[in-house]
């Protein structure tokens, strides 16, 4: 009887051990599970951060263009204006050169007579006035296509610019997520196994880390949205511990007050100058053009004089518009990489010797 309750008892106490062992392998099987789906998601998450890099770099790029255009046009204006003048002054030798000589011998367009030598005399001087006059209107509606052309690449210009601001504030706050989510990785990965997160194979993380104690600190673990994460901390942290809202992205404002860090700095204080200097010109030009609209209503002046200054003056103003509109951009990049600070690089541990 003493002998059958011994064995009872021993083999009692076996089965208990056995499912221990069970439980414990199979706790240690999803531990090693979950980390290895960390670790995948790191490395695919890595890859994704990478390419996102290369398209930075891609719209940086289109910054250097964009300054080679912004630095062309006012050269392309500064030779319009000296073509302009020089139609002008070649325009004013017809009128008062070969178009003179007509008038002075008595020559009228469309005229009737029955001197023969007169007209023909009359004709063969029309004839040079019109082949100047034709030629000269030919490179007048060249330098005409001209002014358009450039009034259209000031517009794209401008537009161009915008995107590339928008792309810019895109793609770096993608990086800065993305950062932050390989950083949050990483922790859970780092706190509870010694091994490097990048080529961990479930097979090493069940002999290096299946044997492993949760107190419940990794409850200060950095914000991670993803499944992975979520499962990890079911599995190692007390319930009360858990989170309940993850990570959600962080929305770029479309305008905000500039912090006194951004506003101090010398590069801002020189930006913030340049807007002022071309707001007052545009303001100036601005004044200009409604002194001009009012003289041509009233009719006060010269009217064909007043409407070739007025279409200079209302480029003048597209122009400093469209620098206004630069220095804007410039100034929100500058305010966005002051303001940005990158998460921690995320340091895989190195495995333990």
């Amino acid at each position: 009887m003493t002998n059958q309750f011994f064995f009872r008892i021993l083999f009692f106490g076996l089965a208990l051990f056995a499912a221990a062992d069970v439980r414990a392998q199979n706790s240690t099987a999803e531990f090693a599970a979950l980390l290895a789906g960390i670790s995948k998601e790191y490395t695919s998450t890595e890859a994704l951060l990478g390419k996102m890099k290369v398209e930075e770099k891609q719209i940086d790029a289109r910054k250097a263009r964009l300054d080679q255009e912004a630095a062309r046009l006012p050269k392309e204006e500064a030779a319009l204006h000296q073509m302009h003048a020089k139609f002008e002054a070649e325009q004013r030798a017809i009128d008062t050169g070969i178009k003179k000589t007509y008038f002075d011998m008595g020559c009228r367009p469309n005229q009737s007579t029955t001197d023969i030598p007169f007209a023909q005399r009359c004709n063969a001087m029309a004839d040079q006035v019109n082949a100047r006059q034709e030629e000269l209107n030919s490179r007048v509606q060249g330098g005409i296509n001209r002014v358009k052309k450039m009034q259209a690449d000031r517009q794209k210009l401008s537009n161009d610019t915008l995107k590339w601001a928008e792309d810019v504030k895109r793609i770096r706050a993608r990086i800065a997520d993305t950062e932050q989510l390989l950083a949050a990785l990483n922790a859970r990965f780092n706190g509870a196994c010694p091994l490097d997160i990048r080529k961990a194979t479930i097979e090493e993380i069940k002999l290096k880390c299946g044997n492993v104690q949760f107190d419940g600190a990794r409850a200060n673990l950095p914000p991670c949205p993803t499944q992975r994460c979520r499962e990890f901390e079911r599995f190692v942290m007390p319930s009360e511990n858990r989170r309940v809202n993850p990570l959600t992205p962080v929305a770029t404002p479309t305008s905000k007050p500039v912090p006194d860090a951004v506003r101090n700095t010398p590069q801002w204080q020189a930006l913030d100058r340049r807007e002022q200097e071309l707001t007052a010109q545009r303001t100036a030009v601005q004044g200009k053009i409604a002194e001009i609209e009012k003289n041509l209503r009233e009719g006060k002046g010269n009217k064909g004089e007043q409407q070739v200054q007025l279409v200079h003056e209302r480029q003048r103003e597209s122009n400093v518009t469209s620098q206004i509109n630069v220095v804007k951009v410039e100034k929100e990049s500058f305010q966005l990489s002051m303001e940005r600070t990158p998460a921690p690089a995320a340091q895989p541990s190195q495995p333990v010797r």
